[in-house]
């Protein structure tokens, strides 16, 4: 039985196969230019000139490292010092040249932002000549990704059906997962990929009073895994998508995702009486969904292999992938500076991690639903990494599923309340 301990990883494409990086500087100066006026910055003076004397002379690792901290930390010192940047851009490269590499880029990410991790994953499924259901919020992308999964597998006798599932929305879980079982009744699930989430800086409560964040990363994934749990085959495959930045030694440049109590990461509304926190740091609570997700997952994999079930449970971490919708929330400024200048900066300063892409790591997740290679097992599934050594505490994993299970048998009780989760036999 797979513990589902090891976090999972792809293997990591190349940066020249990500992207050209003579394309990427100007990009990243160009977004921060951008910013600079939609922010309305006037101290053009505040650029550092040895940035400008230095980086676009030789870009070194020391410089690249210098510009992120500032872009990460100081995003409206370093949107000033953009709107300094864009007359030497514009002295360097024509403006037309300019345009056209701003105009292939935004096409690239736009052509991209059409997919994503649970697309691919989708499309390797459905190779399998199996039925696979897509959930999303969005009718009109769950349509079109429905379309392109079909035709990818048709040749395969692969098909795909979409229902609506907005994870923020206890109750449409449970509308979901109703649906779900209508249209397939008695028959069994081969695997459930829980991969959905989101990554906003700024805060909201879910419709049931919830921090967003960790109600559609977490809860939302876990009450539907304990609605659909006993409609899984024997055999049947949970994987769940995380994160490495849960792991501080990961050194991404995310907080650490420390917590006092549960209550600290829910943001309950009814506990705050309404009244949202007057701090909140949105990496901070991304970090802290994606360390749920693993000791959800252990916790899972625990118990289900203490009633001696053959469902195995992984946590995946697709890798630093650019072209994903996480990016979403993040201010229009800093797209080019993420998705370009970030890769790059991985890769020259030697960092364990690489760029990945959509493509690459939503295939290999889908692998992990239904491939023999591993039924049963999770050791050498591509390569493995252990998952941070709070996440492996069995305390705080068996606290996480006991708080989450009392606090939807709370808000969902007008529903029907939680499924139990026994696996099928």
């Amino acid at each position: 039985m797979s513990l589902g301990r090891p976090l999972i990883t792809t293997n990591w494409s190349g940066p020249t196969a990500y992207i050209n990086h003579k394309v990427a500087y100007p990009l990243a100066f160009e977004g921060l230019s951008n910013a600079a006026e939609d922010m309305n910055a006037t101290d053009p003076d505040a650029w550092n000139p040895w940035f400008d004397g230095q980086l676009w002379a030789k870009p070194s690792a020391t410089h690249l490292r210098q510009l992120m901290r500032q872009v990460i930390t100081h995003p409206d010192e370093a949107a000033a010092r953009g709107r300094a940047a864009r007359q030497h851009l514009l002295n360097k490269f024509t403006p037309e040249v300019l345009a056209r590499r701003v105009r292939d880029e935004v096409l690239r990410v736009q052509a991209k932002l059409l997919a994503g991790l649970g697309l691919y994953a989708s499309i390797e499924l459905a190779k399998q000549g199996g039925t696979v259901v897509i959930a999303a919020r969005n009718p009109a992308r769950l349509a079109e990704a429905v379309e392109r999964v079909k035709a990818a597998s048709a040749e395969a006798g692969g098909t795909a059906v979409g229902i609506e599932l907005d994870l923020s929305s206890l109750a449409n879980v449970k509308c979901f997962a109703d649906d779900l079982l209508a249209k397939y009744p008695g028959q069994k699930l081969q695997g459930l990929v829980l991969n959905a989430g989101i990554n906003t800086p700024k805060f909201a409560w879910s419709k049931d009073g919830i921090e967003s964040t960790w109600a559609t990363n977490h809860l939302g994934h876990f009450y539907l895994a304990q609605l659909l749990l006993p409609h899984l085959a024997p055999d049947g495959r949970i994987v769940v998508t995380s994160s490495g930045t849960h792991d501080p030694a990961v050194k991404a440049p995310l907080p650490e995702p420390k917590y006092n109590s549960l209550d600290e990461v829910a943001m309950i509304k009814s506990d705050l009486n309404g009244v949202p926190p007057a701090q909140f740091n949105g990496r901070l609570a991304y970090t802290r969904s994606k360390l749920c997700n693993i000791l959800f997952t252990n916790e899972l994999a625990r118990r289900l292999q203490q009633q001696g079930s053959a469902v195995t449970v992984n946590a995946y971490d697709p890798g630093f992938c650019p072209d994903t919708e996480l990016s979403r929330e993040m201010p229009s400024f800093l797209l080019p500076v993420f998705r370009t200048l970030v890769p790059i900066l991985m890769w020259v300063t030697g960092s364990p991690q690489r760029p990945s892409t959509s493509p690459v790591s939503g295939a290999f997740m889908g692998r992990l639903a239904y491939d023999k290679e591993f039924a049963g097992v999770t050791g050498n599934i591509d390569h493995l990494e252990a998952s941070s050594p709070a996440s492996m505490e069995v305390a705080r994993q068996a606290e996480l599923w006991e708080y989450s299970e009392k606090l939807l048998a709370k808000l969902t009780a007008a529903t029907g309340g939680l499924a139990q989760p026994t696996p099928a036999t």
